[in-house]
């Protein structure tokens, strides 16, 4: 069969006849600006087939400039990890310029100025820590949190909406979710093949930058669809890439900020099963989160706080809809099962939203370019409440324990 004139890169099979090299760079890295658009070599139609003096630079018409323009594929193809990962971090500093002036991330900042009044029993979990309110620059973030320059080329500065501009919420209204200790990402894909993974890993360069600015440590993520290209371009980032599949199920001892881009319902439930009920000395305490679980449920308060707390009122849940997660399962649960299997269901959502345990913000897309990067989106929070305390204490489970697994 007759070279049709072009592979795509990275062996996702070749084109039909008449395809064009652009074509096969945006079916390998759809949208503008993607990281393989300045790594092509030229393949114009200059070669000729036929008689005739062959082109500047290719040799004469016939094998010779047939080889060397298969040189030139192969060129393409072999770019080192390092050459692919400096075109990979500037489409992702474009997606997040995208993602800055939107009016998704407008919205989502007045979200999270909303849900600072959920966050009183972390600010004091965080204080018992010693980090609440901590002004210590983190990496990727600014100490005075809103109103400086962002990363150098990123342009992250309130000319961009977080301040100034009407209806953006000032910088206090945020600074209570600079008690957030730790960010966790799963289920991100990867941003080396996907242009919605790089605007979703472009909102985790935001919320850092501009949000969680006590974080203790770097941003950690993991989805098993990370390549080499991926864990290069995080690290530059300064982040890091867990090497253990948790399955979701992570049990948290300090306040910590979970980003969960369309993962599925098992695998936010185990999230929530590995949080559940008191954990630790400080539940006793009335000035920890356990302390105020007890407040809430009417009981009296024990002695004095550690550092530390208890698990759910610690979560803040950046994801999915939890009532989306309840609206499918029951959608699902009366349709016939699929390849003989059943959809696994997420219990401790469908309890935290049927008792009323769970603070739910819509943070809608408003249309955002790409609509499957931040549809169906919600925040969730745990405040103490005598509903949540109930839920906690209450015996019996309708869902599976355990991890869940990591969808590739």
């Amino acid at each position: 069969m007759e070279d049709d004139g072009w592979t795509v890169v990275r062996g996702k099979g070749k084109g039909r006849t008449g395809g064009s090299l652009k074509r096969a760079r945006d079916e390998c890295c759809p949208g503008d600006g993607g990281p393989c658009t300045a790594a092509a070599p030229s393949t114009s139609d200059a070669v000729s087939a036929g008689p005739g003096p062959a082109p500047p630079g290719w040799g004469a018409a016939g094998g010779g400039g047939r080889g060397a323009k298969q040189r030139g594929r192969r060129a393409f193809r072999e770019r080192s990890a390092e050459e692919q990962c400096t075109d990979l971090i500037s489409a992702i500093m474009a997606a997040r310029e995208e993602v800055v002036s939107s009016p998704f991330f407008a919205r989502l900042l007045r979200v999270l100025a909303e849900a600072s009044g959920h966050l009183g029993h972390l600010r004091e979990c965080s204080a018992a820590e010693g980090g609440g309110g901590s002004q210590e620059l983190v990496p990727g973030g600014q100490a005075d949190g809103m109103d400086s320059a962002g990363p150098a080329g990123t342009g992250g500065g309130a000319a961009e909406g977080t301040l100034g501009a009407e209806g953006s919420p000032r910088a206090a209204s945020l600074a209570p979710w600079r008690c957030m200790r730790c960010m966790v990402v799963y289920g991100l894909g990867s941003a080396h093949e996907s242009r919605v993974s790089r605007y979703q890993l472009a909102l985790v360069l935001l919320l850092r930058e501009r949000c969680l600015l006590g974080l203790a440590g770097p941003v950690q993520l993991y989805d098993p669809a990370f390549d080499a290209v991926d864990r290069l371009a995080l690290a530059q980032l300064g982040m890091q890439v867990l090497e253990v599949n948790e399955g979701g199920a992570r049990t948290v001892s300090s306040p910590t900020f979970f980003y969960l881009p369309h993962c599925e319902g098992a695998l936010c439930d185990a999230l929530l099963g590995a949080n559940w009920g008191p954990q630790g000395p400080a539940s006793a305490g009335p000035g920890a989160v356990g302390g105020a679980l007890a407040q809430a449920a009417g009981a009296e308060p024990g002695p004095a706080p550690t550092a530390g707390g208890c698990g759910l009122p610690l979560l803040a849940v950046l994801g999915n809809s939890f009532r989306t997660y309840q609206q499918r399962w029951e959608l699902q649960s009366g349709a016939a099962p699929t390849d003989g299997k059943r959809p696994t269901r997420p219990g401790r959502i469908i309890q935290a939203v049927d008792q009323g345990a769970v603070v739910e913000l819509a943070t809608p897309d408003l249309r955002f370019p790409a609509p499957s990067a931040f549809n169906d989106m919600a925040l969730h929070c745990f405040p103490p409440s005598a509903a949540l305390a109930r839920m906690l204490e209450g015996a019996g489970m309708g869902g599976a324990d355990g991890a869940a697994p990591m969808d590739g």
